[in-house]
């Protein structure tokens, strides 16, 4: 009964780790962290993500594929030889897993046919299904990560100016707030759909 709660387990952290991973060769380290931070605080992966849903499979290997994609990587941070190949045969499985992924899929061929740049950028402007959402949650969650890195770099830079001229400060900084914002509309969800809901 347990098995396949253990194996989607397994395949939930390995999500974790490539979007760590396609964060750190997209932005590098401080927005991976702060990617990898919005998607274990985040109440739709928490409830969905260990289930045992195809998509969440699906979401998997679309992580791992878009890591081994080597348009997705600046010129300074090469794929390694024949990950073109991981990349399509993750893409495949994951088609083959939910024909829905070639959505995704046709998406980035589409980019990196008729784009000049190497960066993988994707904007998403309408609530999708959530057959559609689990999939592309994570790559929207790495702009998360992004805007809270951004946060953090401004925050020290302000922060060193604002300690010459002030002795202390009572406000939390944007940060902290977004950290705090992003806990609490997610905490209690997470809990609900986890313990009442499900």
């Amino acid at each position: 009964i347990k098995a396949p709660r253990l194996l989607q387990s397994i395949f939930s952290a390995v999500g974790d780790l490539y979007l760590y991973k396609l964060s750190f060769a997209l932005f590098g380290d401080g927005v991976a962290k702060w990617a990898l931070f919005s998607q274990l605080a985040n109440w739709f992966m928490f409830f969905c993500f260990n289930r045992t849903f195809s998509n969440s499979l699906e979401t998997t290997l679309t992580l791992v594929g878009l890591y081994y994609w080597p348009s997705v990587r600046s010129s300074l941070n090469k794929a390694p030889s024949g990950s073109r190949k991981w990349g399509l045969a993750l893409a495949a499985l994951a088609c083959a897993i939910r024909p829905t992924s070639a959505v995704t899929w046709v998406y980035v061929g589409l980019l990196e046919l008729y784009s000049t740049h190497d960066r993988l950028r994707f904007i998403f402007v309408e609530l999708i299904p959530i057959g559609f959402v689990l999939p592309v949650l994570p790559i929207s969650l790495i702009f998360a990560g992004y805007s809270l890195a951004a946060l953090e770099e401004r925050g020290s830079r302000n922060g060193e100016k604002k300690r010459s001229s002030c002795i202390c400060n009572k406000w939390p900084s944007r940060k902290q707030l977004a950290i705090f914002f992003l806990l609490a509309s997610n905490i209690p969800m997470a809990l609900y759909m986890s313990l009442i809901h499900q």
